[in-house]
């Protein structure tokens, strides 16, 4: 395959992603827990939000209910394509940057098949399509694992502090990402326990 193929593979599946992400999304109306956000980011200040938590029916997310209430008293629109905002750009991003992360251990032509597969992928086009984190929280997961990964295969600390940063930046956004990726630390003990039981045998 010529060369130039490749890019223009890539960029069509970017735009058929985007594509996914963005039809329709005009006539899509906000329901049931894509209000929780905003109504955290209207009913309290961006302190409230940052410093305190107790769960009264709206479970929000800390960073982006704080986003919204800044925008919101910087006196900005907050229509629902900007509320919408991150969740399609991290979409977006995972299309491209989850592959290049995997890019040198699974070579090229998996990473592009990867890129396609992504891009039409219907759970993360719906993620991408709501008022909520799992967008977010799919992409910051999954770098973070991958930087631990490659962390542990080649002890770039580059990597190491990319995983200390990234895997509590995702729990900040959701929770419920805890134990994803914090599992790379458990596979990183068990392997050091078999090296050691190989060494001694």
């Amino acid at each position: 395959m010529h060369r130039a193929v490749g890019p223009v593979l890539l960029a069509l599946a970017l735009l058929l992603g985007v594509g996914l992400r963005l039809w329709g999304l005009e006539r899509q109306v906000l329901i049931g827990d894509e209000l929780h956000t905003l109504n955290g980011a209207i009913a309290r200040s961006v302190g409230e939000i940052l410093t305190t938590w107790t769960y009264d029916g709206a479970d929000y997310c800390v960073p982006l209910t704080a986003l919204f209430r800044m925008l919101r008293a910087l006196g900005a629109p907050i229509g629902e394509m900007v509320l919408r905002a991150p969740s399609l750009v991290a979409g977006a991003a995972a299309i491209a940057l989850v592959p290049l992360a995997l890019h040198a251990r699974i070579g090229r032509p998996a990473a592009h098949v990867l890129v396609w597969l992504l891009a039409i992928s219907p759970l993360l086009v719906l993620y991408s399509r709501i008022v909520r984190s799992y967008a977010i929280v799919a992409l910051l997961g999954a770098l973070a694992v991958l930087a631990f990964e490659r962390w542990w295969r080649t002890r770039d600390r580059r990597f190491g502090i990319a995983w200390a940063v990234l895997a509590p930046l995702a729990c900040w956004f959701h929770l419920v990402v805890g134990p994803f990726v914090a599992a790379p630390v458990l596979y990183a003990a068990i392997d050091m326990a078999l090296a050691r039981d190989a060494a001694r045998a």
